[in-house]
């Protein structure tokens, strides 16, 4: 549930009954995932921010290059909310645990899906940078199975190869093990 002070921080929140009903919405997920989380070791936790979806529809318009944004209207909020929920969340994580954030498409207008769509990974031994190329959404599924060990046959479609340092010494890798970020695009 959001609260006074998460109102104070972002008001744009309040702009209409909709946006305060998607907003409530994505509070009460994110308290899920923090309870969750703060109830004791967990292998895997799946968490889908579909208000989020309808609130970019419902706002995206007026950021669609029609002129300057002044960063105030409800769906940069949204964003600004959803990034210092997952900072908490982040910050009772285990060292061993990983984060990832990831959207199944970008928007293009508030009717158009953009096929380029954004994925972050956060843990332990995760090198900061970007992905190399663009990977596909389809190659998730296989990361997420080789982060929890399951073998599969599915497709590898280059999301993960950073997964090989999952299983060897951190300090064996010519990456920063304190280097906790990569990012893609696809």
């Amino acid at each position: 549930m959001l609260g006074r002070t998460e109102y104070a921080r972002h008001p744009a929140l309040r702009h209409d009954a909709d946006t305060k009903k998607f907003a409530e919405t994505i509070a009460a997920e994110m308290d899920a995932a923090e309870q969750i989380v703060r109830a004791g070791e967990v292998d895997f936790l799946f968490l889908r921010l579909e208000a989020l979806d309808l609130l970019t529809h419902a706002h995206f318009g007026p950021l669609d290059g029609r002129g300057q944004d002044d960063g105030r209207g409800p769906l940069l909020a949204a964003y600004r909310y959803i990034d210092e929920r997952l900072a908490a969340l982040s910050s009772l994580m285990d060292e061993d645990d990983w984060l990832i954030y990831l959207s199944d498409h970008g928007i293009r207008s508030s009717m158009q899906h953009e096929e380029d769509a954004i994925s972050v990974v956060y843990g332990r031994g995760v090198p900061r940078g970007r992905a190399d190329g663009r990977p596909s959404l389809r190659g998730v599924p296989h990361s997420l199975a080789a982060m929890l060990d399951v073998d599969t046959n599915w497709p590898d479609t280059g999301t993960a190869p950073w997964l090989r340092l999952a299983d060897s010494d951190p300090a064996e890798q010519s990456v920063d093990p304190t280097d906790e970020t990569l990012a893609a695009r696809h």
